[in-house]
């Protein structure tokens, strides 16, 4: 990710998919991962932990299908797999929170 590009996710500009996504993979594997509370309640109603949601941000299958919404002052993207999904939202280049998780599917 450029300097430039590390400059937008700062300042809260809106990512094209395959950008919030590497960086999504970046900021898990170098950065701060942190999980609202309200992420905490549905993942404990799925039945989830951070293992889990981890796991899905780091998952070669998960994908950005949707443009992100646009809520409380930062673009909240949707990284699915199957059967789970997490949004996140980009605190900076180097952090991120999951505002709230669920499972799609049992099994």
């Amino acid at each position: 990710m450029s300097y430039n590009d590390k400059k937008e996710v700062a300042e809260g500009k809106k990512l094209d998919k395959l950008e919030a996504r590497k960086l999504a993979i970046e900021i898990v594997n170098t950065g701060i991962v942190r999980f609202s509370a309200h992420a905490k309640d549905e993942m404990k109603n799925d039945d989830l932990n951070q293992i889990d949601i981890t796991n899905v941000l780091l998952s070669a299958d998960a994908r950005i299908l949707k443009e992100p919404d646009f809520e409380k002052g930062t673009y909240r993207y949707c990284i699915e797999t199957k059967r789970i999904a997490a949004v996140v939202a980009f605190n900076d280049s180097q952090s991120l929170t999951v505002v709230t998780a669920w499972r799609k599917t049992r099994g």
